[in-house]
């Protein structure tokens, strides 16, 4: 995917320059859009590139990641009820030794699964973060008020290719698993849901 997406990114350029020779500004709003779009696809294509090669681990503030997050996904909650919400919480130092990018993946998993989960019902969806200091951990919860998860099927959300959804190869999870537990040396798990009332999804790391 990289040799398309660098030359669809060096095209969106030669149009912005010839937007801008003409004063064209829709066009320029136009191709600002695409130009979005693509380095979302480039963003994407590199995150690939990471699974199954040991990532380099730096310190890591996961405020500015979520925040990214959050941001990203604020735009699409106006496809559900209006009354959904997304909000965001950060307690205290939150800096972690990880790759930002993959960290990044495993927070746009959960959330999106939690949009998932809330329906065309709408709903509310939480993330909190906080330092755990006499443990040296770093805690993040996504939390929705989505129709849960039945019991039968708690002990399997993170099996490949175990999925609810009409549509989807259900590696969301597992993936988000493998980047946390084995190249962060952290835990995620599923730590409460009920019927109609929502699912809470935990994620562990340690503190930088």
């Amino acid at each position: 995917l990289g040799t398309p997406l660098s030359a669809m990114l060096g095209w969106v350029q030669v149009l912005k320059d010839h937007a801008a020779e003409r004063g064209d500004s829709a066009m320029t709003g136009y191709v600002g859009e695409m130009e979005i779009d693509l380095q979302r696809l480039n963003k994407i294509s590199d995150r690939f590139s990471k699974i199954g090669a040991t990532p380099e681990l730096v310190v890591v503030d996961l405020k500015p990641a979520l925040e990214r997050t959050v941001t990203y996904f604020h735009k699409r909650l106006p496809t559900l009820k209006s009354t959904s919400a997304l909000g965001l919480v950060v307690e205290g130092d939150v800096r972690v030794r990880g790759n930002e990018e993959l960290l990044e993946w495993v927070f746009e998993n959960l959330v999106k699964n939690a949009i998932d989960a809330l329906g065309e019902s709408g709903g509310r969806i939480d993330i909190t973060a906080r330092h755990v200091g006499n443990e040296k951990m770093v805690e993040v919860s996504v939390r929705d008020t989505g129709r849960g998860i039945p019991g039968a099927l708690r002990d399997l959300v993170f099996r490949p290719g175990f999925t609810t959804k009409r549509r989807g190869w259900g590696l969301g999870l597992a993936l988000a698993r493998r980047i946390v537990e084995e190249y962060h040396g952290g835990s995620i798990r599923l730590a409460e849901s009920k019927a109609g009332k929502g699912t809470t999804f935990l994620v562990r790391l340690p503190a930088a």
